[in-house]
């Protein structure tokens, strides 16, 4: 399978600093350290066989497993439904908790 740079912004309106994670499926690619709210964002650049990952909330080592059916609410970035050759997305962390859907 090629590889591809995907990146995928993540904007904390939540009101409260938040650490965020990077799963491809169920596996974490990357961590942040706080990400201050309600302006602060946090952008990750991967290059990785995955098409669809998973953003969430949570303090997870790199390469840890998570469940996603147990884990805070998360977003799901899919970019097998973006036009041939979009590899950039945005999600927000919401006030209420949620994720907003993310914007291709």
């Amino acid at each position: 399978m090629s590889t591809a740079e995907y990146s995928i912004t993540v904007l904390n309106k939540s009101g409260e600093t938040q650490h965020y994670v990077l799963l491809g499926g169920s596996n974490v690619l990357a961590t942040s350290t706080g990400v201050s709210s309600p302006t602060g964002r946090v952008k990750y650049d991967v290059t990785d066989p995955n098409i669809t990952y998973y953003v969430s909330q949570g303090d997870y080592a790199v390469g840890t497993v998570v469940d996603l059916s147990e884990s805070p609410p998360f977003a799901m970035i899919d970019f097998t439904k973006a036009r041939p050759g979009q590899t950039i997305a945005a999600v927000t962390h919401n006030h209420d908790g949620t994720f907003s859907p993310y914007e291709l």
